[in-house]
């Protein structure tokens, strides 16, 4: 008889800003064409405003403890409870309401900022009668953002959403993390820059310097920080810590790893800029075994080249090399030892392998984006470059992790999402094998590494 589509459209408000308008727009097809037959703009002002206010009633609830009353549109909907992404997070999926309602109450004793947000800001959704709202909330030196979607079911107010956990010094939201992503070993980021390490149930705080790029591979954390000298010239230093803590590195340059070796003493490679002599199509960035005990530092094979737009890098992980050939904007075609390009086609500013290094996931590049932010996400062999599976995620992606048999995709919030490494909102985990979509787990705390 005909298909009944929504439709929403950004209107320019003379402002500088957009308004979200709905429509409904009723199709009907004649011949092989589908023909316009009627267009409607939805009112959407109350059913956002009474989205709106059902969400704060909901985590004025989970403020006060009133964890029955949050349950109730928590539980509304329709869908089975296991098919919801915001109830399989809970470390146990609850089955009767009063399981719900405690739940509810351990989520907010484990770190999930369960406190009344210092702003909402709600849009319709597609049908009209529903509403995204986010929260935010401003805390110290630390702003988090959760997004939940609220309408009716039956006449009955509905939420979907679950406070975001925030305090990455808290071991039970460390522990709802790793037990959501199937990881032994993680490094997480907080908002306030707190580096914190989880093995096993021992925790640790890695004192990194402010405004300093932090990164992992397992074995140890890695950060670099890029200060302007007298004259101009920026100078790049970098150190290394275990993951109890101890620093173990200090030198001036970009540590690619660290090795420690059997009579107890550290060895970094690491990369100069500032000593590189660009010459010809192709020249080496000069590269240094440093003893960083020492500070003493032999050169080495270069692992670097750069030229005019381009450049190549080798990396070897799990005993097998690959080598990235990046363009200009900074996106990657990696090959394999057999010159197999993993991500066939391709190209993307992100690659995370699995932790046996048969697989990995990347980040296409979308020319509709700025470089090294998508939507999309692919997961390959990387012996045959054969594509498993591939998601289109709601919006650009902030990190890529694996582990074990789960890739974490870390989502920043709507507002952040053409700077996406600004801030994070959500953890969607997926089945590595798959590409099943398991859960989401709200929080503002960043996953640097995991395994």
């Amino acid at each position: 008889a005909g298909w009944s589509v929504g439709v929403a459209l950004d209107f320019d408000d003379g402002q500088g800003g957009t308004d979200l308008v709905i429509q409904s727009w009723e199709l009907v097809q004649v011949g092989s064409n589908l023909i316009i037959k009627e267009v409607e703009e939805l009112e959407t002002d109350r059913a956002v405003a009474e989205a709106e206010a059902t969400v704060r009633t909901y985590l004025s609830d989970l403020a006060a403890g009133r964890f029955d009353e949050a349950a109730a549109p928590l539980g509304e909907g329709g869908l089975n409870w296991d098919e919801r992404f915001d109830i399989t997070a809970f470390p146990s999926l609850p089955e009767t309401p009063l399981e719900l309602a405690d739940a509810l109450a351990q989520w907010c004793s484990s770190g999930a900022l369960c406190i009344a947000p210092t702003t909402t800001v709600s849009r319709p959704m597609i049908r009209g009668g529903a509403a995204e709202v986010t929260a935010t909330w401003n805390i110290d030196d630390e702003v988090a953002t959760a997004t939940f979607f609220s309408g009716t079911y039956e006449g009955a107010p509905t939420v979907r959403g679950l406070a975001p956990l925030t305090d990455a010094t808290n071991a039970a939201a460390i522990e709802l993390i790793t037990v959501a992503t199937g990881a032994r070993v993680a490094v997480f980021e907080s908002p306030s820059g707190a580096v914190i390490t989880s093995v096993g149930s021992q925790l640790s705080e890695i004192l990194v310097p402010d405004d300093a790029y932090v990164w992992s591979d397992g074995s140890f954390v890695y950060w670099e920080t890029s200060e302007a000298d007298e004259s101009g010239q920026y100078k790049t230093a970098s150190g290394a810590a275990d993951l109890s803590g101890t620093v173990v590195c200090e030198t001036a340059g970009s540590i690619h790893l660290v090795r420690h070796l059997p009579d107890g003493t550290y060895v970094a490679s690491v990369e100069r800029d500032d000593e590189a002599s660009p010459a010809g199509a192709e020249y080496p960035v000069p590269n240094y075994a440093v003893a960083c005990l020492t500070d003493t530092a032999e050169p080495i094979e270069p692992r670097t080249y750069r030229g005019e737009g381009t450049s190549r890098s080798t990396v070897r992980l799990a005993g097998q090399t690959f080598t990235f050939r990046y363009d200009a904007e900074g996106n990657a075609d990696v090959l394999n030892e057999a010159g197999v390009s993993i991500n066939g086609d391709d190209y993307a500013g992100f690659h995370t392998f699995s932790p046996d290094v048969s697989t990995v996931v990347y980040g296409d590049y979308g020319v509709s984006f700025s470089p090294h932010v998508t939507p999309t996400i692919r997961v390959r062999d990387t012996a045959t470059g054969t594509l498993r599976w591939s998601a289109e995620l709601p919006r650009v992606f902030a990190s890529l992790g694996f582990a074990a048999d789960r890739v974490i995709v870390g989502l920043p919030p709507e507002a952040g999402e053409y700077e996406p490494w600004s801030a994070g909102e959500l953890l969607a985990i997926y089945d590595a094998s798959t590409g099943q979509r398991l859960t989401d787990l709200p929080t503002s705390i960043e996953v640097i590494h995991l395994s």
